[in-house]
């Protein structure tokens, strides 16, 4: 616990966490751009979490013929993404969770200091780094902000749900139910043809022994 107590020490693994947070904060915004991008264009998205959406929407859609709650399906569906190994919902919070672990850290070690060596000095030293820390944190954290995005991901896939993949699956039904009908009608004419024509070989053979036994 002494080696954390030295200023150097300390000063370091604050600024490791404050350069963590710069870069978590640099990393998710370039994600959500990336995925904001990504759903202004859902016919041609490369990401396999948006194709497995529209995937299971499919599945819904066809199983229970329609879905009724389209935005509370998109807002399930965002909330349950993964970058990382961390729900997007959860992306937010990262800056604000090291700006109370910096201010824990400092508290933690400004009372260790006094309670070894007497110095509140010393101890108010740790306490003031650690508030700096915490309060350029919260400055990043609303730098950015993830719930608009996030917002409006979901709008964009919702209005391409409901006015674009709607109607494509409406136009598949269709087609799957017309070639249905087409292989029906076609198996009701191959029976009539074959019908009409045992019963022109009928006729024939009547006609045939009609001429032979008069």
């Amino acid at each position: 616990m002494k080696l954390l107590l030295s200023e150097e020490v300390f000063s370091r693994i604050l600024i490791g966490i404050l350069g963590l947070g710069i870069v978590c904060k640099i990393w998710w915004t370039f994600l959500y751009l990336r995925l904001v991008k990504e759903t202004d264009n859902m016919n041609k998205t490369k990401s396999t979490q948006l194709r497995a959406l529209m995937l299971q929407f499919e599945k819904k859609y066809q199983i229970k013929k329609g879905i009724q709650n389209i935005e509370l399906f998109v807002d399930k569906h965002v909330n349950q993404m993964k970058v990382c190994g961390f729900h997007m919902q959860n992306a937010n919070r990262i800056s604000l969770s090291l700006a109370m672990i910096s201010l824990i850290f400092s508290c933690v070690c400004g009372w260790w200091s006094y309670r070894g060596n007497g110095q509140i000095v010393q101890a108010l030293q740790y306490l003031i780094e650690g508030v700096l820390i915490a309060l350029i944190l919260c400055g990043i954290h609303f730098i950015y902000d993830f719930d608009n995005q996030r917002e409006n991901i979901i709008v964009n896939i919702q209005e391409y749900l409901e006015n674009v993949f709607i109607n494509k699956l409406e136009i598949n039904n269709r087609q799957v139910v017309m070639t249905e009908k087409d292989k029906s009608d076609s198996i009701e004419t191959e029976e009539t043809d074959k019908t009409i024509e045992n019963l022109e070989e009928s006729m024939l053979f009547k006609e045939l022994l009609e001429e032979i036994f008069p």
